[in-house]
């Protein structure tokens, strides 16, 4: 729905939005490419997309969120408790100097071995997911009241030269860094 590329800088100050429109896999309600920056986020907030990703970074530098609030699928939510949304909250990859510090909302990962949908990228489920970022920083990971069970899922995926790393289940970062 919004795409920031080729340069793109500047600050966004209060940047929402919290569709459910049944988007395509690689849909993105945010996506931010190939760009130096910087880019600031005071108050960024994707929720509900039935994508990949509610919001992606790929291939920048230099981008800071400072509050960040994700949901998952509402239909997902409804229908099965929030055990089924496919959707990670944040992907970051291939990019450098990426730091967030602070999230809320009731988004949650598939349990974790579940495998995604046919024609999605097949990858671990978490809620972040990180790939051959570095430095990146996330602070004070912590989100809203979940839908039970609340201990079979992970908060952070990353994947940097080769080695995949995957927080314990139930665990909210409160800093997580590389580099």
């Amino acid at each position: 729905l919004l795409l920031l590329s080729d340069g793109a800088a500047g600050r966004f100050y209060n940047l929402e939005n919290e569709d459910f429109l049944y988007e395509s896999p690689t849909y993105r309600h945010l996506l931010v490419r190939d760009t130096a920056g910087p880019l600031r986020f005071y108050s960024l907030n994707m929720e509900h997309a039935t994508s990949e990703a509610n919001a992606e970074l790929t291939n920048v530098s230099f981008v800071h969120i400072f509050a960040f609030k994700t949901e998952g699928a509402w239909r997902d939510l409804i229908q099965h408790g929030g055990r089924h949304n496919p959707a990670v909250g944040l992907w970051v990859r291939n990019s450098s100097n990426v730091y967030i510090s602070s999230f809320g909302g009731n988004m949650r990962a598939m349990s974790t071995g579940t495998r995604y949908p046919a024609g999605w990228a097949q990858y671990p489920s978490s809620i972040y997911r990180f790939e051959e970022t570095s430095p990146i920083t996330a602070a004070n990971l912590v989100d809203q009241f979940q839908f039970g069970p609340d201990n079979d899922w992970n908060f952070v995926y990353e994947r940097f030269a080769g080695v995949e790393r995957m927080t314990a289940h139930c665990e909210r970062p409160v800093y997580y860094k590389r580099g």
